[in-house]
C-alpha cells in the first residue's frame, strides 16, 4: 500500500496490521437491577485470523470487570436470569455446540445437554444447541424455554442399490423440494421447522409444541406469570407471513396475536403483562416497509401504534421499569439513537450516537439493551470502533472506557458533512468527506466515493477499517446515503422501488460532484467502488459515466436474471419485492436494471472481488461481469477470496479487498 510521505514528526497512520489491534464492544446486557453489564468484546486473532470474542461482567459501580467466557468458548449474547444470579448464553464446550449457564458470582458455570434419547418419544425431547433458535429464561429462574430447529428426513424417491462390501461409490444423492435450501451464514439447509421445549437447569426436557414455522429472525420470550410464551411463527408460505403468537404452556395451544397483515417480531411484554409491544411494517409488496411500533393490550382489542409521527426506523423495544413506556433504538440520518415512548405518545430522544458493532464499514446500527432502567449501549465515533456507553439517571455518560487507546497516537483525518440538493426534485442528499491524514489544503487530493450495500441501508460517520486505509493511502473517501439509504423517512427509502439501480446513482453523482469542486481535490483522480448493492451501483457507474480512473466493484449483483434464481433466498421474494414480474414474463424489465446490460459502454478499468463461498451474490455474478468487461476489451482483473462468505471472510481477507482495491487505484493515478 502506498502511503504519502510525511514529516518524521508528523503522527503515524493507520497500518494494515492495525486491524489486529483494534478491540471492539458488542451485545450489553444489563442485570435486572441495573447493576451491572455483560457484553462482548471483539478482537480480530493474528493467530487463527478470525475474530474472537470474549463475554465479560462489568460492575457498573466500581468499574471492575471479569471474563465469564474467554474465546475459546465461542460466546455469543448473553441473557440473565430473572434475578439476575444467572447468564445463559451459546457458545462451545470441547469443541462442541453448547447451550452455557455461568453463575454471576463467578462460583462457576454447567452446561445444559439435549443427551441422548432412544425411543421415539423420547426423540421429541431431543436437542443440540447448533440447533437452538432462540432461548428465554422462565420468571422463577428454574428452567429456559427453547426453540429448536428440527430437519426433516433426507426424502429419497428413488431406491437406489447398495454397494457391495469394498466397492466405494460416490457420496448419496440429494434430493431437494423446498425453498430456501442454502443460507449464506449456514451453507445446505434441510426443510425445516421449530419446537419448543423447556428445559430446566438439571437437563429435563418437555416438549411443549411443535411444528412452528420459522421465521428469519426467531423470537422468544415469557408473559410475566410464566403460563405462556410469546413467539414469532412464519407460515411457511411461498410469500411467507410472519405472526406472533401466544403458546400455552400447560398444553402447547396456541393463538395468533398480531394481525396477518403485519411482518411482525421483536416482541416485549409490559412489566405486568397487560400490554405486548413490537416491531412490524404492512406488506404492501415494497422491498422496503418502514419498521414502526406498534401496541395491543393482551386481553384483546385493536392494535395501535406508538411514535407514529416519527418517520423512521424503530428496533428492540423494550419497557421501563413501571410500564409507563418504551425504550427503542431507531436511525436518523446515518446515525443511530435511543429514544423513550411514552403510553400517551410522547417521545424524546435519550442517546443520540449509538454505533453498529462491526468495523470493516461505517454502517448505521447499534446494540442495545435495557435493565433497572440502565441503558448500556454501543457507542459512535469517527476515531473510534464502537465502547460500552451508558444512560442512566436522566443523563448519557457515554463510553465507559476507551478499548483503543492507543489510536489517539495516530493521526486518522477529519470527518465533515457534505450535501448536495437533488436537480430533480429538491431533496437534500446528505453524506460525509474523509480527509486522509496529515491534511495540507493546498494539495489536491484523489478522491474514493464508497458506496453501501443493503441498497436499504446507511452510512454514517463512523470509525471503519476501510475508510481509515483508503484514507492513510492518501486518499479522501466519499461517503453518501443516496435514495433507498434507512433513516432519512419512508418515502425516501421506496423511492428505488423496482428502480435500483436507478435515481440512486443519481444522488450519487450530485454529492460527487459537490465535493469535486472542493479545491483540495482533484477532479481527473476520481475512483469508485462498493460492496453488494454498493458493488451493484459501482458497476451500474462504470456504465454510465467516464468519470472515473478506475473502479472496484465488490460482491455484485450483476444480471438480475440469474442471481434472482441463485441467491441463497427464496427467488419468488424477490420477484414479489423487486420487480414488477418474474424474468420469463417480463425479461426487458430485469435486463434495463442490469449493469451487464451497459458493459459495452464501460471503459473505466474494472477489478472485480468476491468471496468463492458467496450465496447471497454468488461469485457467479462477479464472474459475469469480469468475463463480459474481457470480452468488450475493458481492462479489468477478478480477485477470488477463498472460502469467504458474503460477510467478507476472515480477517486477512478484509485486508485482501481493501489492498487489491488500492493498489488497483494507484495504478491508475494520473
Amino acid at each position: 500500500m502506498s502511503v504519502d510521505a510525511a514529516s518524521d514528526t508528523a503522527p503515524p497512520v493507520f497500518q494494515p496490521l492495525d486491524l489486529y489491534r483494534l478491540a471492539w464492544a458488542a451485545a450489553p446486557a444489563v442485570s435486572p437491577d441495573g447493576a451491572q453489564v455483560a457484553y462482548l468484546l471483539n478482537a480480530p486473532d493474528r493467530r487463527t485470523d478470525r475474530v474472537a470474542a470474549t463475554l465479560k461482567l462489568r460492575d457498573l459501580a466500581s468499574g471492575a470487570e471479569r471474563v465469564l467466557a474467554g474465546p475459546e468458548t465461542s460466546p455469543s449474547r448473553a441473557l440473565w436470569s430473572p434475578d439476575g444470579s444467572r447468564l445463559a448464553f451459546l457458545g462451545r464446550h470441547e469443541a462442541s455446540p453448547a447451550l452455557l449457564v455461568a453463575r454471576a458470582d463467578g462460583a462457576g458455570r454447567m452446561r445444559l445437554d439435549g443427551g441422548r434419547h432412544e425411543t421415539e418419544t423420547d426423540q421429541n425431547l431431543a436437542w443440540n444447541a447448533g440447533s437452538v433458535r432462540a432461548f428465554a429464561w422462565a420468571p422463577d429462574g428454574r428452567s429456559l424455554a427453547l426453540l429448536v430447529r428440527v430437519a426433516s428426513p433426507n426424502y429419497r424417491p428413488a431406491a437406489m442399490p447398495a454397494p457391495s462390501a469394498g466397492e466405494v461409490w460416490a457420496p448419496d444423492a440429494i434430493y431437494i423440494g423446498h425453498t430456501p435450501y442454502r443460507s449464506e451464514l449456514e451453507g445446505p439447509l434441510p426443510e425445516t421447522s421449530l419446537k419448543l421445549l423447556l428445559v430446566g437447569l438439571d437437563g429435563a426436557a418437555r416438549l411443549v409444541c411443535d411444528g412452528i414455522g420459522e421465521p428469519a429472525e426467531p423470537a422468544l420470550i415469557f408473559t410475566p406469570g410464566g403460563e405462556e410464551v410469546i413467539l414469532a411463527a412464519s407460515d411457511g408460505a411461498l410469500f411467507p407471513r410472519v405472526v406472533l403468537e401466544a403458546v400455552s404452556l400447560a398444553d402447547g395451544a396456541r393463538r395468533v396475536l398480531t394481525p396477518e397483515a403485519h411482518l411482525a417480531g421483536q416482541p416485549a411484554l409490559s412489566p405486568d403483562g397487560a400490554w405486548l409491544a413490537y416491531i412490524a411494517h404492512l406488506d404492501t409488496g415494497a422491498p422496503y416497509g418502514l419498521p414502526r411500533l406498534h401496541l395491543r393490550a393482551m386481553a384483546g382489542g385493536g392494535v395501535r401504534r406508538l411514535a407514529a409521527d416519527l418517520d423512521r426506523p424503530l428496533h428492540a423495544p423494550q419497557w421501563r421499569s413501571d410500564g409507563s413506556g418504551l425504550y427503542v433504538f431507531y436511525e436518523d440520518g446515518g446515525l443511530g439513537k435511543v429514544g423513550y415512548v411514552d403510553l400517551a405518545d410522547r417521545f424524546e430522544t435519550l442517546v443520540e450516537a449509538v454505533g453498529a458493532p462491526a468495523i470493516r464499514h461505517p454502517y448505521v446500527g447499534g446494540d442495545v439493551h435495557v435493565g433497572g432502567d440502565v441503558i448500556a449501549y454501543t457507542t459512535h465515533a469517527a476515531d473510534r470502533p464502537p465502547a460500552l456507553g451508558l444512560w442512566r439517571a436522566g443523563r448519557d455518560e457515554g463510553p465507559l472506557e476507551d478499548l483503543n487507546p492507543w489510536l489517539g497516537a495516530l493521526d486518522l483525518g477529519e470527518t465533515e458533512a457534505i450535501a448536495a440538493v437533488s436537480p430533480d426534485d429538491g431533496v437534500t442528499i446528505s453524506g460525509w468527506l474523509l480527509r486522509p491524514p496529515h491534511f495540507d489544503p493546498g494539495r489536491r487530493y484523489p478522491l474514493v466515493l464508497e458506496i453501501h450495500g443493503g441498497p436499504w441501508a446507511a452510512y454514517g460517520p463512523r470509525f471503519s477499517v476501510c475508510n481509515q486505509l483508503y484514507a492513510a493511502a492518501g486518499y479522501c473517501v466519499l461517503l453518501v446515503n443516496p435514495r433507498g439509504s434507512t433513516g432519512y423517512g419512508e418515502a425516501f427509502a421506496q423511492a428505488i422501488n423496482q428502480a435500483f439501480p436507478g435515481r440512486d446513482y443519481d444522488d450519487l453523482m450530485s454529492v460527487l460532484d459537490v465535493a469535486a469542486g472542493l479545491e483540495f481535490i482533484d477532479s481527473d483522480a476520481l475512483y469508485v467502488t462498493g460492496g453488494s448493492g454498493g458493488g451493484t451501483l459501482t458497476a451500474w457507474a462504470v456504465g454510465a459515466s467516464d468519470r472515473f480512473r478506475a473502479a472496484a466493484s465488490v460482491k455484485p449483483l450483476i444480471n438480475p436474471i440469474s442471481w434472482r434464481l441463485t441467491n441463497d433466498m427464496q427467488g419468488a421474494l424477490w420477484t414479489r419485492y423487486w420487480f414488477r414480474a418474474p424474468p420469463w414474463r417480463d425479461p426487458e424489465a430485469s435486463w434495463a436494471l442490469s449493469p451487464l446490460s451497459r458493459a459495452h459502454q464501460v471503459r473505466t478499468p474494472t477489478l472485480v472481488i468476491c468471496g468463492e463461498s458467496d450465496l447471497r451474490t454468488p461469485i457467479a455474478e462477479s464472474e459475469q461481469l469480469f468475463q463480459a468487461l474481457k470480452e468488450c476489451g475493458v481492462e479489468t482483473a477478478l480477485v477470488r477470496l477463498p472460502e469467504a462468505n458474503h460477510s467478507g471472510g476472515r480477517p486477512s481477507q478484509w485486508l485482501a479487498h481493501y489492498l487489491y482495491a488500492l493498489d488497483w487505484f494507484a495504478r491508475h493515478r494520473p
